[in-house]
């Protein structure tokens, strides 16, 4: 596991400013890039991909104004990925919208170990990825229940959340959204 972030405050984390492009010694290197609640940048997901292995995905959880519109508590710059990204599902899937359905793909396909309990749908998800530029492909992945109560760690990959600072985050993600590099 190599962790980055753009001002690290602990030594086993190493700096990167995900909207430039990747370290030569990071491309090829990983099954699965994780991005918590990108804040005050948009990552620039193709740039990360080239440090994905073909096949593999970029999990990124953040906290969306969606489903409940929320109006504060929400991070912006996710929100607007969140946003991107169902509309590459809608456009692949018409007459889908994320009320139609929760999508919960296998995070663990091709990984050697037991599969998390995660909360499966009670709906039906899409049948097609979206596709966005970059050769990925999307999917969007909504924590069930409404936006004003706190997620529970169980619906999306990781948990409990901390900022990198180590202080607690208030609320947590309420939504995932999961990139396939083709």
């Amino acid at each position: 596991m190599t962790r980055t972030d753009l001002k690290p405050t602990r030594p086993d984390v190493r700096e990167y400013d995900a909207t430039k492009p990747l370290p030569a010694d990071l491309v090829g290197r990983f099954d699965t890039v994780i991005i918590n609640n990108p804040r005050h940048y948009v990552p620039d997901l193709p740039k990360i991909a080239d440090a994905l292995v073909p096949g593999g995905r970029i999990i990124v959880q953040g906290r969306a104004a969606w489903p409940a519109n929320q109006k504060e508590g929400f991070n912006p710059e996710f929100d607007q990925l969140f946003r991107e990204a169902v509309k590459a599902v809608q456009k692949a899937n018409p007459g889908w919208t994320p009320k139609l359905g929760i999508q919960e793909p296998d995070l663990t396909a091709g990984i050697p170990h037991p599969t998390p309990r995660i909360p499966h749908p009670d709906r039906t998800p899409p049948l097609k990825s979206g596709e966005l530029p970059g050769g990925l492909a999307v999917r969007v992945d909504l924590v069930p229940g409404p936006g004003s109560e706190p997620t529970k760690p169980a619906h999306i990959a990781g948990g409990p959340f901390f900022r990198t600072t180590g202080e607690t985050t208030g609320g947590g993600p309420n939504a995932r959204i999961v990139y396939w590099k083709k």
